[in-house]
């Protein structure tokens, strides 16, 4: 971005928050940051948003996950720990049990739970010691097709993007992930994270009434925060995308936000909070926030009990948009953007939307049916690199509770079945172990005992063999 352009840009956002209420709005000083260069080739096709250009493990290794075991020989603990650029793939399906957390701090990495055989990979955490299934601390990761079903005895998350004073954490996408009974968060981001995209992910039944040291705290996704002791000099979250996704039945946090920066809200589907459904807090806030919110469909449910779909609270400095949004009290297009939010934060509303990295916008309605079909780890990689369908039960039933209009927040997975035992199955011939199945490389002129062929790009558009085997593409 030129310097002109960025001025431009500084003094646009200076004018576009109008107060709406009984009082103006404190003033927003400039962004802390302002969105990427948007012309870097996407982590694979349908990437959208701040995280987009993700690397991931692209021309690095293949290792396979051959085990489902905690940790050791061929495990995916091993595979994450590994260094350098890495892609992982799967070459078993079931669940993995976990005894501690997975960190992944070494950047450069690509897991591909799409490769796995038959139902695909779950995670789930049986030791008090997990304080989340999955740890992202560090740049250009990309995970994709993963099953999360946490739950006692793991009081902690399912997801977590942390930025740490050892660890800086950006680049990220996690894209067409299933996550739910998490005791404390389905995913959090918190500290400096930054430059990241979490899309078409479905997080459901935050466990309420369960482990949790404070109590009742059934939770969905929290966007934050701020910055860490060791780095006060650093913004806190921001420049975050939060696209096509599903939450249901997570008491609160559908999205909770309390960042220093841009936050874009976009085309998401929520249902059934207990309360409002979407929250902005600056009581830890260093900078102003910005967020979008284009475009998303707000559902009550059973447990729904305030009628307003966003609020800020303990006010600081933010600026809300809000564009195309249908929920509560504001069920047609034709009535004020405004009555989505509660009427005492109106006062922070703005008149343009925030500057933010390119995401593909529908109407709420629209959005409403195609993330109900596509969101979460709802396909794999048959033989032939085409994909196959494959919803879990625990999914499914989430999308018809949405549909329907039922279900509830639980208190532990077993009121709705408990986790589902996941069968072992047979994974595709790859002869050469480069991570591309022979049947896929056969039919597009690859030698299947020849692994040097997938690090290369033989159509020249960027992405190597391996990526269009593992993008269907």
């Amino acid at each position: 971005m030129t310097p002109l352009r960025r001025a431009l840009l500084l003094l646009a956002l200076a004018s576009i928050l109008t107060g709406c209420g009984t009082r103006p709005p404190q003033p927003l000083p400039t962004l802390t940051s302002l969105p990427p260069a948007t012309d870097a080739l996407p982590a694979f096709p349908g990437a959208q948003g701040f995280g987009a250009s993700a690397l991931g493990g692209r021309g690095g290794r293949v290792i396979e996950v051959t085990s489902l075991s905690d940790a050791g020989s061929g495990s995916l603990r091993e595979a994450i720990e590994s260094t350098g650029p890495r892609v992982i793939v799967f070459r078993v399906a079931g669940t993995i049990e976990l005894q501690s957390t997975l960190i992944v701090a070494n950047p450069y990495v690509t897991i591909a739970g799409q490769t796995a055989p038959g139902a695909g990979i779950t995670l789930r955490g049986v030791h008090a010691d997990v304080e989340a299934l999955l740890r992202i601390a560090t740049h250009d990761v990309v995970v994709r097709y993963l099953t999360f079903r946490a739950g006692p005895p793991s009081a902690g998350d399912a997801l977590e993007i942390f930025a740490t004073h050892a660890h800086d954490t950006y680049n990220v996408i996690v894209d067409h992930n299933s996550l739910s009974w998490a005791v404390n968060r389905n995913l959090a981001t918190w500290y400096d994270a930054h430059d990241i995209s979490i899309q078409w992910n479905i997080f459901s039944e935050g466990l309420n009434c369960s482990i949790h040291p404070k109590g009742c705290h059934s939770k969905g996704v929290l966007i934050g925060g701020y910055a860490s002791d060791e780095n006060k000099d650093k913004p806190g979250a921001h420049n975050i995308s939060l696209h096509h996704n599903l939450m249901a039945h997570n008491g609160e946090r559908n999205p909770y936000i309390e960042a220093a920066g841009v936050i874009d809200v976009v085309n998401n589907v929520a249902y059934n909070p207990f309360g409002a459904f979407s929250h902005i807090d600056m009581v830890y806030q260093v900078a102003p926030d910005y967020v979008n919110y284009i475009g998303n469909y707000f559902k009550p449910g059973p447990n729904t009990e305030n009628k307003f779909a966003i609020k800020a609270m303990n006010p600081g400095q933010v600026g809300i948009f809000v564009q195309g949004n249908i929920g509560p009290r504001r069920e047609t297009d034709d009535l004020p953007e405004t009555n989505i939010i509660d009427p005492n934060s109106r006062k922070f509303v703005a008149a343009q939307p925030f500057p933010a990295a390119p995401v593909t916008v529908t109407s709420a309605w629209e959005a409403y049916e195609t993330v109900l079909a596509e969101a979460g780890a709802y396909q794999g990689l048959r033989c032939d690199g085409t994909f196959f369908p494959r919803r879990d039960a625990i999914d499914a039933r989430i999308v018809r509770e949405v549909e329907d209009g039922t279900g509830r927040v639980i208190d532990d997975p077993s009121e709705v079945g408990g986790w589902l035992a996941i069968p072992a199955a047979s994974p595709c011939a790859d002869t050469d172990h480069d991570g591309m199945f022979d049947l896929w490389e056969q039919s597009h002129g690859f030698d299947p005992t020849n692994p040097a062929d997938a690090s290369l790009d033989s159509d020249g558009d960027g992405y190597t063999n391996l990526e269009e085997f593992l993008n269907g593409t």
